[in-house]
């Protein structure tokens, strides 16, 4: 089982998010501009479980970097932030084939400053059950 499935459909997912800022797939080069918002998205997965003697669960965080100006205050970043959540609703089921990701939660974490940015991490909760090949 690759995790690159389940990147792909958090990714095309958080795609749909109205106003998202420019985003940094992981892995992915960019030079941040003065004063101009992005976004970055991190699959952070954890070890595989058995579930059955014939299935086994994937699990793990996604997270989305949403970075935005200092000192120019939170109200956009926490609007993105709330619509980041909100299109990681509590029982969202992504699918590709027999692929099926369920969101399990999202919420955002403690803002920070990055560079010369203010970083809100937003973070959803996955999980995956798939036949053992």
């Amino acid at each position: 089982m690759s995790y690159s499935i389940i990147q792909e459909l958090l990714d095309t997912q958080l795609a749909t998010v109205t106003g998202l800022p420019t985003l940094n797939i992981e892995n992915t080069r960019i030079e941040p501009k003065t004063n101009v918002p992005y976004s970055r998205s991190t699959l952070l997965p954890t070890e595989a479980t058995a579930r059955t003697t014939l299935t086994d669960e994937f699990q793990g965080l996604y997270q989305v970097d949403l970075f935005y100006p200092q000192s120019k205050g939170f109200t956009d970043a926490a609007g993105t932030a709330d619509l980041v959540i909100a299109a990681f609703q509590r029982g969202l089921e992504l699918v590709e084939g027999d692929v099926r990701v369920h969101v399990r939660m999202a919420w955002r974490e403690v803002a920070q400053p990055f560079q010369q940015f203010y970083n809100v991490p937003v973070v959803v909760r996955w999980s995956c059950l798939l036949p053992r090949s």
